[in-house]
């Protein structure tokens, strides 16, 4: 029985604007489009009907020079036939015309029209005009929004000199739909009356944006009060779900038997529910500042070009959402900061983020070196730093004089010597006021009295104890000391660090003026080699103060320390112009009183960098898993210039690690570790996955059609097509590794031994049993069975494998996913190159030297010859689809039993279905070049083993 659908309906909302689509002015120009066939084809002196120029009953063409006039008709209807014009979906149509009229009898004359939406030739639908309008009038339809084609006709019949009926300027406009949603309609329910519970479910399907829909059910128990019974997905099918396209006839089989539900119950009811995201996004919202570095604080607005949309945004670098900041007025910046948005509207789709990193930054010197943050041991425990700016010279005499108005230095002879003859508090001093005259914000505080030093306490520089109460902001944007941790880090390179001893080299001289070659004073700082940071003469010159207490180096971890809590003196490094070689280690650590003061000792500063924020986690495509036969990883990070770096040995990557520049070919089990990195940007986290190669080395050999056999030798004939599904293939042959890994033994024995040799003396029974025992270790389906026993050749009847005669007993699963033999056509198709052959007559090659170890080579050398015997795999040419050994090495035995070639056409087969013998190709290390084209055929027992007879193995693509 039918039941009542509630369906709901979303009006349509047209566009402003329209285009003229099709039109037939009569003027015989580019514009008339829509072609016609009149009835009668033309005029006649005494009747008209037809085009003209000229005024007929006082009318002139509506528009242009030319219309379709009519004159004494003689009582025969004439007719203006127009095509039949498609109409695209994602518009709405409208059909216009002008008519004009004079005279006609409402009682026996008529001129009228006749519109459809089909195409068809039927014409049924006339509305008859106004007999006598005496002047041009307008007709217009709006078309209906399902309307896949239009007819149109007009006729007119009428007698008399007096009566006149024209037609003019026909169009067909169209404008283009705003999105909408789709509409449901004829719907209908009925219940089968076979008992099977089914119900057929009928509705129609139109969206005018010509989208796809998602198309759901609701049900409702209650006679549709309320519709929240849950429908079980997997009794559902048909047209359901997602990506249902428009049209009539639309049907969906719902088995509500399973669901233990009579539909028949009258309190039923369902309800189809239709949805094609129907509008569109929100337009992406735009700020009135693009980010860059900017040396003052800066003010942003953002704007979004879709009426009523709200736009939420973050600061943090986190994506927005509708809980995050609502934009309503001007943001002021006044720090680095990345700044998202994005606009939502109600029913519309969120709008695209909008991102931009604003640098709020004055620039640092040109002489100092970004410090790029890093990991180091130094000598007792990891240490983690944030990147930094450092002075690539030691701070000089001028540029003290130029901000504390004095030189105290004992070299003041020496030009562009480094300052020295200062204490720690005077460096303390000169980071704040330098600060402070560059408009930076001072790191330094003196007690309770700030950061301006010309307010601390008197006497504060004086004791050796007041350094304690000196306090550091560490997040500020003025100059400071180093930390020790700091100093080490960018003294032995950074994270572009070569290991030296001293700071840029193992050879002191060529980068540091100590006692040996100083003459007994300072030096112009730079005037040695720099270290790998590009920074000057962080060995020797003077000794370098940092802002750390000297005390004992933790046993921890540590991130960016700031050395001891307490104590009397303060960490000097990097040795000096008298001092002895051992104090221009980068490990060497001293340390002086905060006033104390003497011609070895000067400092050099630093600044924090930026906050720019972290580079984005890199995505690895696809994800770690499990995979049959290798995989192809490509690496993207959504942060725009950003380098990837990673590692396969389970290291954590740096910047010395592999540069990804080009997708990564996975062919065994393999963990990959990647982290992403970007100057002036903290490094990504490091994202680590586990590809586990099933089966590696294996080669997918496409499927398709070749001409199998040859007329060389008889039992190659006939030649005949033979087509091929897709299957992958061992790369190489059977290894003695691979084979004793899963058997427990090695047969092969003096014929040449190792583990990448391949594998022979191993008879075709041992060739299934190793298929089926490494399917069950790698959790596949084992192809092969044997008699009534089952797949597991543990289970398997005692002898099964000593008689030739019992290889009949063994069948194979064409469909399951473990290992097996190829068939003979499988093997014939790989080792011809299959759709990338090139036709050779051996596997990859004319030439047989290239590509294959037999006879000439390997056999006939004697004996005592390194080349006699079997050689490892892979170590000739591989054939166009890069698999080895498919001539020559070893015989290769086949799934097929041996028996005389069909000559008809045949898709996927599998050998003779009776015979005593199981085929064999390749040829081997003992054959002639003959046996080893691609197709020769032997054969042998399926007990039978020898030294020049192994096997290759192969898989299923599903």
């Amino acid at each position: 029985m039918k039941k009542l659908i509630t369906i709901l309906l979303v009006l349509i909302s047209l566009s402003l604007f329209a285009e003229i689509f099709t039109a037939q002015n009569f003027e015989n120009g580019a514009s008339d489009t829509w072609n016609y066939t009149a009835n009668p084809a033309g005029a006649t002196r005494m009747v008209w009907w037809g085009r003209t120029d000229q005024p007929m009953g006082g009318a002139n063409a509506q528009n242009g020079s030319w219309y379709w006039g009519s004159w004494d008709l003689d009582n025969n209807e004439s007719t203006l036939s127009f095509d039949a014009v498609p109409l695209p979906i994602g518009y709405i149509y409208t059909l216009s015309f002008h008519y004009y009229t004079n005279g006609l009898n409402p009682e026996t004359d008529y001129s009228r029209y006749c519109v459809t939406y089909d195409n068809g030739s039927n014409w049924d639908n006339w509305t008859t005009l106004n007999p006598d309008t005496d002047s041009w009038t307008l007709v217009t339809i709006a078309i209906p929004a399902y309307a896949s084609h239009i007819r149109l006709r007009t006729s007119a019949q009428y007698d008399g000199f007096s009566k006149y009926a024209h037609w003019d300027n026909f169009e067909i406009t169209r404008s283009e739909t705003e999105p909408t949603a789709p509409i449901v309609y004829n719907t209908s329910v009925l219940q089968r009356s076979d008992g099977s519970g089914l119900v057929d479910i009928y509705y129609d399907l139109f969206d005018a944006n010509g989208d796809n829909s998602t198309i759901g059910l609701l049900l409702s128990s209650d006679g549709g009060v309320n519709f929240n019974e849950i429908v079980t997905p997997a009794n559902l099918s048909g047209d359901i779900g997602d990506n249902i396209i428009n049209g009539v006839g639309r049907h969906i089989v719902w088995d509500a038997g399973l669901e233990s539900i009579d539909y028949n119950d009258s309190q039923y009811k369902v309800r189809i529910t239709a949805e094609d995201n129907t509008y569109p996004p929100v337009v992406t919202p735009a700020f009135n500042l693009s980010g860059g570095t900017y040396q003052s604080a800066q003010t942003v607005t953002i704007t979004c070009a879709t009426p009523g949309a709200e736009i939420y945004y973050t600061t943090d670098g986190s994506e927005p959402t509708e809980s995050s900041q609502f934009y309503q007025a001007p943001i002021y910046i006044t720090q680095t900061v990345t700044l998202k948005a994005k606009a939502f509207k109600e029913f519309w789709a969120p709008s695209e983020t909008i991102t931009e990193i604003y640098t709020i930054n004055i620039p640092v010197p040109d002489n100092f070196v970004y410090v790029e943050g890093g990991t180091f041991n130094n000598g007792t425990s990891n240490v983690t730093l944030s990147s930094f700016y450092i002075d690539k010279y030691e701070l000089t005499q001028a540029e003290y004089q130029a901000v504390m108005g004095s030189i105290p230095s004992s070299f003041p002879s020496v030009i562009n010597g480094p300052v020295e003859t200062v204490t720690w508090y005077n460096a303390i001093e000169y980071c704040n006021r330098r600060s402070m005259n560059e408009g930076l914000t001072p790191c330094y505080s003196y007690s309770t009295d700030g950061t301006n030093p010309d307010n601390w306490s008197p006497g504060w520089n004086t004791s050796e104890d007041n350094h304690t109460n000196v306090s550091c902001s560490w997040t500020e944007n003025g100059y400071r000391l180093l930390t020790e941790a700091e100093w080490e880090f960018a003294a032995r390179g950074g994270n572009q660090s070569n290991g030296y001893i001293y700071s840029g080299s193992n050879n002191i001289d060529e980068v540091a003026w100590y006692i040996d070659n100083s003459s007994g004073v300072t030096h112009p700082v730079g005037t040695k080699t720099a270290n790998e940071l590009g920074l000057f003469d962080m060995s020797g010159n003077v000794w370098e103060r940092n802002w750390d207490i000297y005390g004992f180096y933790p046993s921890g971890a540590q991130t960016n320390p700031t050395g001891a809590t307490s104590g009397p003196v303060r960490v000097i490094r990097g040795g000096f112009w008298d001092g002895d070689i051992s104090y221009c280690f980068v490990s060497n650590r001293a340390a002086g009183g905060p006033a104390g003061y003497n011609s070895h000792g000067g400092f050099r500063i630093c600044r924090n960098a930026p906050n720019y924020g972290i580079v984005d986690t890199p995505t690895l495509s696809p994800t770690g898993g499990t995979y049959d036969f290798g995989t192809t990883v490509e690496m993207s990070c959504s942060t725009l210039e950003a380098e990837i770096y990673y590692t396969t040995d389970g290291s954590d990557p740096n910047r010395t690690s592999n540069l990804y520049n080009t997708p990564i070919s996975i062919t065994s089990t393999t963990t990959i570790k990647a982290k992403a990195f970007k100057y002036y940007l903290s490094p990504s986290e490091t994202v680590t996955e586990t590809y586990t190669i099933l089966s590696p080395n294996f080669v997918f050999v496409e499927g398709g059609t070749f001409q199998m056999g040859s007329n060389r030798e008889g039992n190659e004939l006939p030649i005949h097509t033979v087509t091929l599904t897709s299957f992958y293939i061992a790369m190489y042959e059977l290894t003695q590794a691979e084979y004793e890994a899963v058997m427990g033994s090695n047969p092969a024995h003096d014929f040449g031994v190792g583990a990448n040799y391949p594998v022979y003396y191993a008879s075709w029974f041992d060739a299934i049993e190793y298929c089926n025992r490494r399917s069950i270790y790698e959790g596949l389906t084992p192809c092969y069975s044997y008699g009534t026993d089952g797949t597991n050749p543990d289970n398997w009847t005692i002898g099964w494998n000593t008689n030739y005669l019992n290889h009949t007993n063994v069948s194979c699963s064409w469909t399951a996913n473990g290992y097996r033999l190829p068939t003979e056509a499988e093997w014939e198709f790989a080792a011809r190159g299959g759709n990338q052959s090139n036709n050779y007559l051996y596997s990859g090659s004319n030439s047989i030297g290239d590509i294959a170890w037999y006879r000439a080579n390997a056999y006939d050398v004697g004996s005592t010859h390194p080349d006699y015997g079997t050689h490892q795999v892979g170590t000739k040419t591989s054939n166009e689809l890069d698999i080895f050994d498919m001539s020559g090495n070893v015989w290769e035995w086949c799934w097929d039993i041996y028996g005389t070639y069909s000559s008809g056409a045949q898709t996927n087969p599998t050998g003779a279905i009776n015979g005593s013998d199981r085929v064999q190709h390749g040829g081997s290390w003992t054959s002639s070049s003959a046996r080893c084209i691609v197709s020769n055929r032997y054969f042998n027992y399926a007990i039978g083993s020898n030294y020049s007879l192994g096997f290759r193995i192969v898989r299923n693509a599903n």
